[in-house]
């Protein structure tokens, strides 16, 4: 009969609607790595998909439902303002938010559970209504194929995870969806009669599955077709016009090159979003690569005050630049120390080794503290005279290329790099982690104050000696005594004096000594005067002779200067750890030597009376806010990491600012008014911020290389990479990245935990969310859901949730059916007889034909009547009585009778419950209570 087509035909369509749906939800969520088992997912959908046929019987049972759903929707809300409050409910949905970028755009943060649902379940509900829609409701299948060949696509493309299975399944289905286009086409032409819908569905199932498995196993070509001209030039058109563009060209490295702002003088502003790949990278993890350096913060823009540069490396040479052989030199006092005193990457990476060599007190730090990374960059659409490096670079090899060497430390070239040029670098990546982080809360402006100390206490004697020697040296003629001067140091002392060169006879040469043609003396053959004086001065008298010695420092024209050191035991100690070979490298380190300290004070000098600077006209309120936020901090380190939490964690990531008002000073616009932006907002603030506490810090531009721009063995880097920071000066390490970016600093690729001295500001994350420390590289810390909570509760809570809605619907739609029927009873019994009795008679009609007695299009009534005969449906109708009273009211001008009207309705009561009984309680229910069709 048609009912049972109608119910064969939903049954069919409601598989199909769970099954695609299934195919695109479980391909979503495999993509978020969001592993549910496939049979929840297929639960969860089929209960959707119940829902939504009820929902959608007819138009009122529709507005009925949504308007229903809208008041459930509101009363939640409503409880939950109550019972949380705003303040909550806002932080739960921005940490939600926060949460999901992070995890979509990376993967670097962990799966909450409780999100996990969220996102899972709007995919079925989303999927399994847009499949609902164009299979049941207005079936459509180019939306479908399409659609689904988008969505799988684009995972094969960028290599999302995806699973096979589901691929093949929709495949399958697609051709079942094809078939049935066909038929649906074919079969709504009059002039053919197909079998049913159902029918031809069933049939063609294992048709589709012979198909689908025949094309499986035919044998896979190993290479696509290929027709290479074709190829080539499809390759350098997309190259040239959509994956390149036209490459960008600079002179030096900035932001404003990259799309970010419009105008170098001034920061911020709109972005144009620019995706032209510019480098590739090879590196074993997660980079920064440092660009450009500004020293100067205007107000309005950064600049660099020193525009000089120094060569480093000479094209003619083309030999590498390797930092650990020079620091070899440097143990000696062989090189002047001035002729790298400009080489702040030289000084940064000895400050770095030395600064946790002393703090360690071990030997192994290269392999304890860091890592080796092995980096190689490559230019793409991109020609610059600027070098891109990462931290602690160590060893450079920039081919057929002079290098130079800006004030602030970054690199250049003196011709463009283009595209495949390619250089190559091995640095150190410092590892930040719990034991490090305690040793950068060690660094202070003292931890080099001893060694200083002791090179100025050298520096004093040989100064006082060099000064004594040139006294006695003017003062020597042949007519006077021994010249001779004291040099008191604490205690320390030395006797300085003069003899003539032709009272002297030069001993024989026995060696190439240095000072092998100058006279040697000791107490043998000293002046009388010389030998009082040691007397006279020595704390051991009685030994003094045997423990001294004496030795020529200078000379005249005329004379030699000697010196005899006292009391030796008295002269200060140098500091320990003084001299020491870094494991790994082999490299040793001396910080007795003058180099050495020169270089370390050099650097620290720098940094205080360059990196500190700010405008005179300041706000004066970002330095109250610098100052509170750090207040209850009692060390440079979290003072540090204070200023860059509060600035993540307070202000919204945006990439569409407004513009900073004419006279307003861009960092406090961006504090106190504006409260959002991109990297350029955060990054300057902090460096603001924090030399407004004293604490030297830098504006650091460049590239991000994230894991998400990973293809293959290398990094693909594009203009939406580029990027700005801050860097901020420890004593001990030298320039150390800090990053305040709200939408980056979770995910630091160089950062490899967030600071166990977490901010306790009330609201910032949601009450059951607490960080958690964890030392595993590029981790955000969002924790589980507490330990006291059942997770399996909480997905059996999610679907009881489904179900309840789903039987809130069924209720509502069973509630509205019925008070549907039980309204027109009382509108049939309340019209006037004639206006009723044709009315009934229609309704008698429509459950004739629900039991399989149409009235055919030529039949009169009465002949309708004739035909049905002494059948049961017509006797218990009384059909051939009622057919008289009808025609009567219809046709005749006759009085039609109150009477009449009765007899009429007892009738059609009476066929109702013929109806119930013929076709069973279920079915009856079916059509009458949720189809509302009878």
């Amino acid at each position: 009969m048609f009912t049972n087509k109608q119910t064969q035909n939903y049954l069919i369509n409601f598989i199909l609607t769970v099954l695609m749906s299934f195919c695109f939800s479980y391909a979503l969520t495999t993509t978020l790595n969001l592993k549910y088992p496939a049979y929840m997912l297929i639960l969860a959908i089929s209960a959707v998909t119940l829902f939504y046929s009820a929902i959608t019987v007819n138009k009122i049972v529709l507005k009925i439902s949504l308007l229903s759903m809208l008041v459930l929707v509101i009363g939640i809300v409503g409880f939950l303002f109550y019972k949380l409050g705003f303040s909550e409910i806002y932080v739960n949905i921005e940490y939600f938010c926060n949460w999901l970028y992070d995890y979509v755009s990376s993967f670097k943060v962990k799966l909450v559970p409780v999100y996990g649902i969220i996102i899972a379940s709007f995919f079925v509900l989303v999927t399994t209504l847009f499949t609902f829609i164009f299979t049941i409701k207005r079936y459509n299948f180019i939306v479908i194929l399409i659609s689904g060949s988008l969505l799988f696509a684009v995972q094969f493309v960028n290599k999302y995870l995806m699973t096979i299975n589901t691929f093949y399944l929709f495949l399958f289905l697609m051709v079942i969806y094809y078939m049935k286009h066909i038929f649906i086409k074919n079969s709504s032409r009059d002039t053919n009669e197909y079998i049913s819908h159902s029918s031809f569905l069933i049939f063609i199932v294992p048709l589709c599955a012979v198909i689908l498995f025949v094309t499986y196993m035919i044998p896979v070509r190993p290479k696509p077709l290929e027709w290479k001209w074709m190829d080539s030039k499809l390759k350098i058109f997309y190259n040239n016009y959509f994956k390149s563009g036209v490459p960008s060209k600079f002179d030096y490295f900035s932001l404003t090159e990259t799309g970010f702002g419009t105008d170098s003088s001034n920061l911020g502003g709109k972005i144009n979003k620019n995706k032209k790949l510019v480098l590739r990278v090879k590196s074993p993890r997660p980079i920064y690569l440092k660009g450009s350096i500004k020293d100067a913060y205007t107000g309005r823009s950064w600049l660099s005050t020193d525009h000089s540069t120094k060569m480093l490396a000479d094209k003619s040479s083309n030999l590498p630049i390797d930092y650990n052989e020079t620091l070899k030199y440097l143990s000696t006092d062989n090189i002047n120390p001035y002729r790298f005193e400009n080489n702040s990457l030289l000084i940064n990476y000895l400050e770095l080794l030395v600064g946790m060599r002393i703090l360690t007190n071990d030997e192994d730090v290269i392999r304890r503290y860091f890592t080796r990374d092995k980096i190689d960059i490559t230019f793409q659409n991109l020609s610059t005279k600027t070098l891109f490096l990462p931290e602690n670079a160590y060893q450079l090899n920039v081919p057929n290329m002079d290098v130079m060497l800006g004030a602030n430390g970054d690199l250049t070239t003196s011709e463009h790099m283009t595209k495949n040029f390619k250089y190559s670098l091995n640095s150190l990546n410092f590892v930040i982690n719990k034991k490090t982080e305690d040793l950068l809360r060690k660094s202070n402006e003292d931890l080099f104050k001893e060694y200083y100390n002791y090179m100025d206490y050298v520096l004093n004697i040989n100064s006082q000696m060099m000064e004594k020697s040139n006294n006695v040296l003017q003062a020597y003629s042949e007519n006077t005594d021994t010249p001779t001067e004291l040099v008191d140091i604490d205690g320390f002392k030395l006797i300085v004096f003069a003899l003539g060169k032709n009272v002297l006879q030069s001993p024989n040469v026995t060696n190439q000594d240095k000072f092998s043609s100058v006279p040697q003396l000791d107490f043998s053959n000293a002046p009388q005067k010389v030998l009082d004086m040691v007397v006279q001065h020595s704390n051991n008298k009685g030994s003094v002779l045997l423990n001294s010695s004496i030795f020529n420092i200078s000379e005249s024209d005329n004379a030699y200067s000697y010196v005899v050191i006292l009391n030796q035991e008295l002269q200060k100690a140098p500091p320990e750890n003084s001299y020491f070979n870094l494991q790994d490298f082999q490299l040793p380190i001396n910080l007795f030597s003058r180099n050495t300290l020169e270089l370390l004070r050099s650097n620290s000098n720098e940094a205080y009376s360059k990196y500190l600077l700010l405008p005179p006209d300041l706000p004066e309120r970002i330095k109250n806010l610098a100052k509170s936020i750090t207040d209850n901090k009692s060390n440079r380190y979290d003072k540090v990491k204070s200023i860059e939490r509060y600035l993540s964690k307070n202000y919204k990531y945006t990439l569409t600012p407004d513009d900073t008002p004419t006279g307003r000073d861009f960092v406090d616009y961006f504090l106190f008014d504006l409260k959002k932006g991109y990297c350029t907002y955060y990054a300057t603030s902090m460096v603001v911020m924090l030399r407004t506490l004293g604490i030297p810090a830098r504006y650091v531009e460049g590239y991000i290389v994230t894991s998400g721009s990973k293809k293959g063995d290398e990094y693909q880097i594009t203009n939406e990479k580029a990027h700005a920071w801050v860097e901020a000066y420890f004593e001990g390490f030298g320039w150390i990245k800090f990053e305040p970016t709200a939408a980056y600093a979770s995910n630091d690729p160089q950062n490899n935990r967030n600071s166990s001295d977490d901010d306790s500001r009330t609201g910032s994350r949601p009450s059951w969310i607490e960080n958690q420390n964890n030392s595993n590289p590029g981790n955000m810390q969002v924790n589980q859901l507490p330990d006291n909570v059942n997770k399996p509760l909480i997905i059996l809570g999610a679907v009881i949730l489904a179900i309840f809605l789903s039987l809130l619907a069924l209720a509502a739609l069973i509630l509205i059916n019925y008070i549907k029927g039980r309204r027109k009873l009382r509108i049939l019994s309340q019209m006037d007889p004639r206006e009723s009795i044709v009315s009934v008679y229609k309704q008698i009609l429509h459950h004739m034909s629900i039991l399989g007695y149409n009235k055919l299009d030529k039949e009169t009534p009465k002949d309708f009547a004739n035909r049905l005969g002494s059948s049961i449906a017509a006797s218990r109708t009384n059909l051939n009585a009622v057919t008289d009273v009808f025609i009567t009211a219809r046709y005749s001008k006759n009085f039609v009778t109150d009477k009449d009207k009765a007899y009429v309705l007892d009738s059609f009561y009476n066929l109702t419950l013929y109806t119930r009984q013929s076709m069973g309680k279920f079915k009856h229910f079916v059509l009458k209570y949720l189809k509302g069709k009878i």
